[in-house]
């Protein structure tokens, strides 16, 4: 998929490219987005790694998942279903607990 060809979507250059180098258990382009994002001082960051996680966290950066975009679409009425696409992105290789959908289904509403 090529991501300039939507419009919406705004590729940039981190400016301080040594900063990157104190993530030195993350890979490239974790490091890159949080690095990012603290540099645009960005509302909120995309990560679905615990570890990126945590070291955005302590960067000063809200976090969401892939999972709290899926949440919220649904509270906000844009998907009708999260256990399908759940579903769909396990079975592309996306690692969930059990425990962690089922709990997921049960704030959705759809257990």
């Amino acid at each position: 998929m090529n991501l300039l060809a939507f419009e919406w979507i705004k590729i940039e250059q981190i400016q301080d490219r040594k900063s990157i180098a104190y993530f030195l258990d993350l890979d490239k382009g974790e490091a890159e987005a949080i690095v990012l994002a603290t540099e645009s001082e960005a509302d909120l960051i995309l990560l679905d790694e615990s570890l990126g996680r945590f070291h955005a966290k302590h960067a000063g950066l809200r976090v969401t998942g892939t999972i709290g975009i899926l949440v919220k679409a649904k509270k906000q009425g844009l998907i009708s279903e999260l256990k399908p696409l759940i579903l769909e992105l396990k079975d592309k290789g996306v690692w969930f607990s059990e425990s962690l959908i089922e709990r997921i289904l049960e704030l959705a509403n759809e257990t």
